[in-house]
Parts: structure tokens; sequence; C-alpha cells
């Protein structure tokens, strides 16, 4: 039975437009994410005065935590219009952790100072409270977005993913030097973190307004 005005088995519309458009947002959203992480990590280097190897892990975790969630959420009985909505979810989430993020390092070494907590344990609640929502929310937004790629090209799914994963290393290393030689200088952490929320608000609004029949590109 049709759902969404498409076939059963076809989440996806498939276009040249949809498919640099996902390729567009990839880079968009592997951009943001690498330069909000990176920006946390300045934050939190400055106010503990020392590397954050610790913290890195907790970005890892998060990331990896929310690939399986976004594979949850963008599974078989899904529909177009559900995955869509699902996926400004994601973006949503990851604005609100960016931004809250950029607010909140004092407040977090300071509940460390408050319960005397040792280097290692101060670093895992910084890593934990501030880098790993920002990763999850973003993990969980490429894994939808990576559906959405496969389903676009459903003959030729390893192309698809090469491409998608292509993008967001790509967009995740402009993300990283635009971040390090240019916006930390100018804008500080917070306000490059800031900034990275912004670009997931509006990834979310969008999501939040497509309709499966506007995106489509049918030929």
């Amino acid at each position: 039975m049709p759902r969404d005005g498409l076939p059963d088995d076809n989440l996806s519309v498939r276009g040249s437009r949809l498919r640099l458009g996902l390729y567009a947002l990839a880079l968009a959203g592997g951009s943001a994410a690498v330069a909000a992480v990176t920006a946390a990590g300045a934050l939190l280097a400055g106010t503990r005065g020392q590397p954050w190897p610790v913290e890195a892990g907790a970005v890892l975790a998060g990331l990896g935590l929310g690939v399986w969630l976004g594979g949850r959420l963008s599974g078989p009985l899904a529909t177009l219009r559900m995955t869509l909505r699902r996926l400004a979810a994601c973006f949503g989430a990851a604005a609100v952790a960016s931004v809250a993020a950029a607010l909140l390092p004092s407040a977090v070494a300071a509940l460390a100072a408050d319960l005397a907590l040792g280097p290692a344990a101060a670093a895992a609640l910084a890593g934990g409270a501030l880098l790993a929502p920002p990763a999850l929310a973003a993990g969980a937004a490429l894994a939808v977005l990576l559906k959405l790629a496969v389903d676009e090209r459903p003959l030729e799914r390893g192309p698809a993913l090469g491409a998608m994963l292509a993008c967001c290393a790509a967009g995740g290393l402009a993300g990283m030097v635009l971040t390090e030689a240019v916006t930390l200088a100018r804008f500080g952490g917070a306000g490059t973190m800031t900034g990275a929320g912004v670009i997931f608000a509006s990834l979310a609004l969008m999501f939040a307004l497509a309709e499966p029949r506007a995106m489509s590109d049918r030929r």
C-alpha cells in the first residue's frame, strides 16, 4: 500500500539534484560537527590547561552511539516523511547540544571542582556533558543521510556510501581547518560552537518543512 505517495519499498526519491543535495548536506553536517567538537576541545583545554584525550574518547563514543541510533531511526518500517522528520530532529538536537556546549564549560568545570574530581574523572565529566551530545546527534544525522543516499542509488550502494562518507570527511576536514585557522581566533570557542549550532538549526528547519513530493526528481 502506498505511503506518502511512494511505493512501500521506496524510502527514497531518485534524481541527480537529490544526490547533489545529499552530498552538500554531508559536507555541511561534517563541517559543522567537526567545528563544534574542535571548538569545544579548545574551550576545555583552556579551562583545564591540558590536552583532552579522554574527551576525544567521549566524542568517539557519542559518534558511535549516534550512528547506531540513526540506523534504528531509519529502519525499513520508516516512511520517507517520517525519516525526514527524524532527520530534522537529529539536526535540531545537534543544534541544541552545540549551543549548550558553548555556554556550559565553566559550569561543568565548577561542578568537577565542587565534587573534588580527579583529572581523569573531570575529563570524563566534561567529555560526557559537552562533547558526547553533539557528536551523538551528528552521528545519528549522518546515519539517516547514509540511508537516504543508499535508497537513492539502490543498485549502486557501495558507490553511494563511499561518496557520502567522502563528502562527510571532506566537510570535517574543512571544518577543522576553518575552525583552527579562522573562527577560533575571530569568534572564540563559544562563538564557533554557536555558529555550528546555527548551521545545524538551519538543516533541522529545512528537513522539518520538507515534503517527499517536493523533493522528488524522478525521470
